[in-house]
């Protein structure tokens, strides 16, 4: 078994990577202490840049901005979702999956990180849904289009 721990020393080392071993002191990282209620919040930021975190039940997520800014307050509970869901398919390799989540469409690709020994998964909303053929399934002469998710990453402009 390789030496984890250095690696995700390593990973945690990088501006864009996170280690959550504790996920409350991980949510309340950018709140103002001066809060006199002693409820801490987050100020919200605009991620442009791709950010890893790290979570303590065992996965990694690279979460793309569209999802770092639309749910900045549930990268936790998605990413646990995203464990059940990698769990239901019953594979670490996929190569594209979707699932809503409060209201949001949600698409991944997950793998073994051979590297850090840990299950991997980007994780992008879904922001359209682009026709990529047509087949005849019933025999009908009427076709039905093909539909492939597009995460916000990789959307072009619409007007």
């Amino acid at each position: 078994m390789k030496n984890t721990k250095n690696k995700h020393a390593e990973l945690n080392a990088t501006s864009n990577s996170e280690v959550h071993s504790d996920p409350l002191n991980a949510a309340n990282e950018n709140a103002n202490p001066s809060e006199a209620s002693g409820v801490q919040k987050t100020e919200p930021k605009e991620y442009t840049e791709p950010r890893e975190e790290i979570y303590r039940f065992g996965i990694m997520v690279r979460w793309f901005p569209a999802l770092l800014n639309d749910c900045h307050d549930e990268l936790e509970q998605i990413a646990q979702q995203i464990m059940k869901e990698i769990e239901e398919i019953g594979s670490v390799e996929i190569y594209m999956h979707r699932f809503s989540y409060g209201g949001a469409e949600i698409i991944i690709a997950s793998s073994w990180d051979e590297e850090v020994d840990i299950l991997s998964a980007d994780a992008d909303l879904v922001v359209y849904h682009e026709v990529i053929a047509e087949i005849d399934i019933d025999g009908d002469g009427e076709a039905e289009p093909i539909l492939m998710a597009v995460p916000a990453s990789e959307a072009k402009y619409m007007q």
